[in-house]
């Protein structure tokens, strides 16, 4: 399989598989068995630290919040990958981050999966998040990313329309607030509507009046939908 890394927009490198990293896996059964045919190795957040919090378990890139997490039975433990743990995190670093966005409190955080520190300054920083207050008046492109502000007016926009709600991912220049290109993410392939797409994550944001919930930052309707296992004790929270 073709294992890579969009490092830069529409700009892709070479990768290798770690434990921790998020992918995106596109795959098709031969012969009986499951053969993946392209691997994606997709990082929330690509950048500096500019907060690193013991207390909380938490650090700050890009003004993304990002949780590690020690206890197994609430997802992947957090694999560290040139640090001895987040109290070796300092501020100033430059991280590569993967995880995936869950709702917490009031808005979205990076569970983390993997934190690896890198050795040289990267060839653009990137976040991953949910798009929200777009503003398209007069041409321009502006939008949020939790506490990010994003103008994307010049650079181009990959992966279809950008809208709210929707996951996006964002390159910069490092250090910078220039932003160099944006991918709308989806699960599934551009003109390919049929073919099945699978995410995984912790359930944030359930509403079981309207039967919504939210899914690593994706919307979710299960209206009508079979829920399994099924019985009292597998219920949605």
């Amino acid at each position: 399989a073709v294992v890579r890394e969009e490092v830069a927009p529409a700009q892709f490198d070479a990768a290798v598989l770690r434990l921790g990293q998020v992918i995106a896996l596109r795959h098709q059964v031969m012969a009986g068995l499951d053969q993946a045919l392209q691997i994606d190795v997709e990082p929330a957040l690509v950048g500096e630290v500019s907060a690193v919090d013991a207390q909380t378990g938490t650090l700050t890139v890009r003004s993304q919040t990002v949780r590690i997490n020690r206890q197994p039975d609430e997802g992947p433990v957090t694999f560290f990958d040139g640090f001895d743990g987040l109290a070796a995190v300092s501020v100033g670093e430059r991280v590569r981050v993967h995880g995936l966005l869950r709702w917490e409190g009031s808005g979205r955080e990076v569970r983390a999966s993997r934190i690896e520190k890198l050795a040289t300054v990267p060839a653009a920083e990137r976040v991953v998040g949910v798009v929200s207050g777009l503003d398209t008046t007069a041409g321009t492109l502006r939008f949020a990313l939790g506490g990010l502000a994003v103008d994307a007016s010049g650079p181009t926009v990959s992966g279809g329309p950008v809208a709210n709600d929707r996951r996006v991912a964002v390159w910069f220049l490092p250090g910078t607030s220039q932003v160099l290109g944006v991918r709308v993410l989806s699960l599934g392939e551009s003109g390919r509507p049929s073919t099945p797409g699978r995410i995984g994550g912790v359930v944030g944001r359930l509403d079981t009046a309207a039967q919504t919930f939210e899914l690593a930052g994706v919307p979710v309707r299960y209206a009508g939908a079979l829920v399994t296992p099924q019985g009292p004790t597998f219920t949605l929270s």
